[in-house]
């Protein structure tokens, strides 16, 4: 696992299935971004702060976890893991897949299905 320093925050990066697998059997929550380097709507500035906001709120919460995987250099995850737009954010509850959100303009519904599963 290398870790990818975002501003403020420390971003986990899975560098193999394996590693990503045993993250979401693991813990509790887990907050899967898939974007690219590329991306235009990735670059979203709106976007970037208010998800940079989320994970400062869970920095200290040892149940949720953030791992980003930039699709450009991982094309095997996308096709792993049905991803068909970027952004994408996934959260899962030990492994099980609780929801999917697709572009820019999910993160209240990101936020709040965090606060469920980790029972804020």
């Amino acid at each position: 696992m290398t870790t990818n320093s975002d501003s403020d925050n420390m971003s986990s990066m899975a560098d193999t299935p394996e590693e990503l697998i045993e993250n979401l059997n693991n813990t509790k929550c887990v907050v899967l971004k898939y974007s690219a380097s590329w991306c235009i709507p990735c670059k979203n500035k709106v976007f970037i702060e208010k998800y940079k906001s989320i994970k400062q709120e869970y920095s200290d919460n040892s149940n949720v976890i953030f791992l980003e995987l930039d699709v450009g250099n991982h094309e095997n995850f996308d096709n792993d893991f049905n991803v068909s737009v970027i952004p994408t954010i996934k959260l899962f509850k030990f492994g099980t897949l609780i929801s999917q959100h697709e572009g820019i303009n999910e993160l209240d519904k990101v936020h709040r299905n965090i606060k469920k599963i980790v029972g804020v």
